[in-house]
Parts: C-alpha cells; structure tokens; sequence
C-alpha cells in the first residue's frame, strides 16, 4: 500500500500540472486572438486594395483603340501643381517638357492649374487641361485616359 505522502505529493503534482495547462490554455487563447485580429485587418486591407484596383484596372481586351481615330501625333502629359505653391519645380518641369517639344508633332495634356498657367503665360498651346483633385480617396483617371488614348 502506498504512503499517504508520496500520494500527496503525486496529487501536488497534478494539480501543478493542471494549473499550467489552465496558464497554456490562457496564453494560446491570447495568441489565436492576437492572429485573429491580424487575419481581420489583412482581410480589411485586402478588400480596399481590391477595390482600388478594380477601380483603376482596365482590361487589356478593352484598350483597342479605334484606328480611325488614331492621331499622327505624340503627346505629352505634365504633372504640375493645382496652386503656385510649388517652388520651381513647376518652372523646370516645363523647361525640360521644352527641350523635346515640338508643336508640329506633339500635344500637351495638363494636369494641374499652376502648369496651365504658366503654359499659357508662355504663350504654348495644350489640347486638354485637368484640375487635380483635391482629395486622394478616389481619383477618377478615365477623362485622362480618353484624352491621351488617341495618341500614339
């Protein structure tokens, strides 16, 4: 027959045992809802990148350009500022736009006030002229597309 004190000292020891499995049960249950919520937000995340992208994405099929509309032309798209905040950046984007204009052959498309004006006080004509928006939640590029989609 066993001693009192050696099943005492078994049953101390189970109920150790016990109680770090209730501490591991603790911890991994931390751990399962830390990825719980990381999986959450990727999901979230994900889903607003989808969205953008399937905002922006156009078709390959669908960028075939009607030949008869086709321009002989190049055209140059310039970025500028919506305000004359800019520094010079503006100036020396025009200037270097300059060096390989040629009017004959190439069209301007502006986005941005500041560029538009500084084109237009240069006296140098462009076939379309954009605000940029003033908010980046949502940017609707279709107009720009269709204004550059007939250029080589």
């Amino acid at each position: 027959m066993r001693r009192a004190s050696l099943i005492q000292k078994e049953t101390n020891q189970i109920t150790t045992v016990r109680d770090l499995t209730g501490v591991f049960e603790s911890l991994s249950s931390m751990q399962v809802a830390k990825i719980k919520d990381k999986v959450q937000m990727s999901e979230d995340f994900f889903q607003l990148l989808w969205q953008r992208y399937s905002a922006i994405r156009v078709d390959p099929n669908s960028r075939i350009v009607n030949r008869a509309k086709q321009l002989d032309r190049n055209v140059f798209v310039i970025v500028s500022a919506e305000a004359g905040l800019s520094g010079d950046i503006d100036d020396r984007l025009i200037e270097t736009m300059l060096k390989d204009y040629d009017k004959n052959t190439t069209d301007l498309v502006v986005l941005g006030t500041h560029g538009a004006n500084q084109l237009k006080d240069a006296g140098i004509p462009f076939v379309r002229f954009f605000k940029v928006p003033e908010s980046d939640t949502y940017i609707d590029v279709s107009p720009v597309i269709d204004a550059i989609a007939p250029y080589n």
